[in-house]
């Protein structure tokens, strides 16, 4: 088992929630209404790596996925926490803004899993190695935030 890649988590907004966010303290981020979905690392999570005793702090507004819970930062409802990769397209568009706070690495990653004891065909083992190979360009290439521009989807003309 190798891994291949996480992901960051962290706080954007519309900017017409938070039209200072580059100079809002940590703590105001908490002032704003909360929205989250069925992540397994959220808002007690960023609360304890910002360093605030505000752990049991629970969103206000729960989405079933991520997608409408991007929509509704967009919709100006509030702060989300989000994984920055799926968020990136918005945040270049300028429909959400980082807010200030921690960047919280994720807990998971995604592994190449294979199986032991027994010799890849040539074709899953050259397969692997272009895997591999991909996952070391997106955590080495140049990043805005710490996301790589390949890991960008790519824009629809």
């Amino acid at each position: 088992m190798r891994r291949l890649l996480g992901y960051v988590r962290r706080a954007v907004a519309s900017p017409t929630a938070v039209p200072k966010h580059a100079s809002m303290p940590v703590e105001a981020v908490l002032d704003l209404p909360l929205i989250g979905d069925f992540s397994r690392q959220g808002w007690p999570d960023w609360c304890r790596a910002a360093g605030l005793a505000r752990e049991a702090m629970q969103p206000r507004l729960h989405m079933r996925d991520t997608v409408e819970a991007i929509a509704a930062a967009v919709a100006g409802l509030g702060a989300l926490l989000t994984r920055e990769s799926v968020a990136r397209p918005w945040l270049d568009s300028g429909a959400l803004v980082p807010l200030p706070g921690p960047v919280l690495p994720s807990r998971w990653s995604y592994y190449l899993v294979k199986p032991k004891g027994r010799r890849l065909k040539p074709a899953a083992h050259a397969f692997a190695d272009w895997l591999m190979a991909q996952a070391g360009e997106l955590a080495t290439a140049p990043t805005i935030a710490g996301l790589s521009a390949k890991a960008r989807p790519a824009r629809r003309r």
